[in-house]
């Protein structure tokens, strides 16, 4: 599978009622390594590798199945991506905002939201 690190052009939008929904061709850059978090993801169909460069390759460090769920830790410690994600097949994801973390931990418990933040720390 070829992967395009440097193209985001193969990102598009499904459309649909609900919440947002992207589509990621095969061998698509979700999102790099290094890069600032603003969404986590969850798998509604297709699978994602999560990969870490190390002296110029890329190691598989997990593969995310449908509904399975990435990118969430960096919207808890807003600390930038630790590794790479990319479509290993045709992939339509759920989009997770900051602001609908925020919202959601805003009305949660005070102790669950420390539990929450302890986790990701």
């Amino acid at each position: 599978m070829m992967v395009d690190w440097e193209s985001d052009d193969d990102v598009s939008m499904v459309p649909g009622n609900g919440p947002e929904r992207r589509f990621f061709p095969r061998g698509a850059v979700i999102f790099k390594e290094g890069g600032t978090p603003d969404v986590a993801f969850i798998v509604e169909s297709g699978k994602v590798d999560i990969l870490k460069s190390r002296d110029g390759k890329h190691i598989v460090l997990g593969s995310i199945p449908k509904w399975g769920i990435f990118g969430e830790l960096a919207l808890l410690d807003g600390k930038p991506r630790m590794a790479s994600a990319i479509a290993v097949e045709d992939t339509v994801c759920l989009v997770i905002s900051r602001e609908s973390v925020s919202h959601l931990l805003g009305n949660a418990p005070r102790g669950l939201t420390a539990l929450v933040h302890s986790m990701a720390n």
